[in-house]
């Protein structure tokens, strides 16, 4: 299984993983049925196909680590586990990377402006240590921490 391991879910795993996904899927309905009785605007999908297939690669994943052919139930467990902690806790606290969009018009231009420098500064494959990146923008440019970071 080393040279050429390519595990699949088993049933099991598949059923749990099912199981999951629908579940997120009704907690967010009701959740969104009650928020939009109270006035409130209903909020995304919080799971997509997507991040379905991504938790079934990473349930493969972690079965292949261990040179498994097959991603039990408790490889499934612990890509749901990496799942929540990663991407939910994000979404439930409006941090998802890339997103711009709780940030006000100056502060979205002033992070477009630093990420733009730093693309043009650093060439791609190269590395520079973060510490001189920081100092640079913010003690020599006059940008934000918060714009660097």
């Amino acid at each position: 299984c080393r040279s050429k391991c390519a595990p699949v879910l088993s049933e099991e795993a598949a059923e749990v993983l099912r199981n999951h996904y629908v579940g997120i899927r009704e907690t967010h309905r009701t959740q969104k049925r009650l928020s939009t009785k109270n006035g409130g605007a209903g909020s995304s999908v919080p799971i997509t196909i997507r991040q379905l297939e991504a938790i079934i690669r990473i349930s493969e994943s972690l079965a292949k680590m261990q040179l498994c052919y097959e991603a039990t139930s408790d490889h499934v467990a612990e890509a749901i586990r990496l799942f929540k902690v990663s991407t939910l806790n994000a979404a439930s606290t409006g941090a998802l990377p890339g997103d711009l969009s709780s940030l006000g018009p100056d502060q979205v231009r002033e992070v477009q402006a630093v990420e733009e420098q730093i693309k043009r500064r650093v060439p791609i494959g190269s590395t520079v240590p973060q510490k001189k990146i920081m100092d640079e923008f913010i003690s020599l440019q006059g940008y934000s921490q918060f714009a660097v970071r």
